[in-house]
């Protein structure tokens, strides 16, 4: 999970905001109310950033506990953490078996296989059907 975490982050992503309110502030005069408003903005987005990361860290470490004695080979236990590293945004399209295939570089029959034991065990569930058919977590 490569998420940073800070107030400096949420700045350096918004540096052409940043620069252009420091310019205008120091043209104003004394003026810093449109600059603190914005600063008190980044503030807060970085704190509701940073609680989501938290918020998925314990939703996986409850999810290996909870999974402590399933019994996941290691193709398995890739896929799962591939999938939790993309938390809090997710897994984009969710897991499909050319994914798995990919990630695993399997074939398609150990992929689906891999995926379909997933489910059983109850780490995985289904979304859609045939082609379009994909795998998401089954967060507790």
């Amino acid at each position: 999970m490569v998420h940073a975490l800070g107030l400096s982050t949420r700045i350096s992503r918004q540096r052409q905001a940043y620069y252009h309110l420091l310019e205008t502030t120091q043209r104003g005069g004394l003026e810093i109310t449109p600059w603190l408003h914005w600063f008190l903005e980044q503030v807060q987005a970085a704190a509701l950033a940073n609680a989501a990361i938290v918020e998925a860290v314990k939703a996986k470490a409850l999810f290996w506990w909870v999974h402590r004695h399933t019994d996941f080979n290691p193709r398995q236990r890739k896929l799962l953490n591939r999938l939790w590293d993309a938390e809090p945004e997710g897994f984009e399209g969710n897991l499909t078996v050319r994914k798995a295939v990919g990630l695993n570089r399997v074939s398609r029959a150990t992929a689906y296989r891999d995926l379909s034991d997933l489910v059983e065990k109850g780490a995985l569930a289904p979304c859609g059907q045939g082609r379009s058919g994909a795998y998401r977590l089954v967060l507790r």
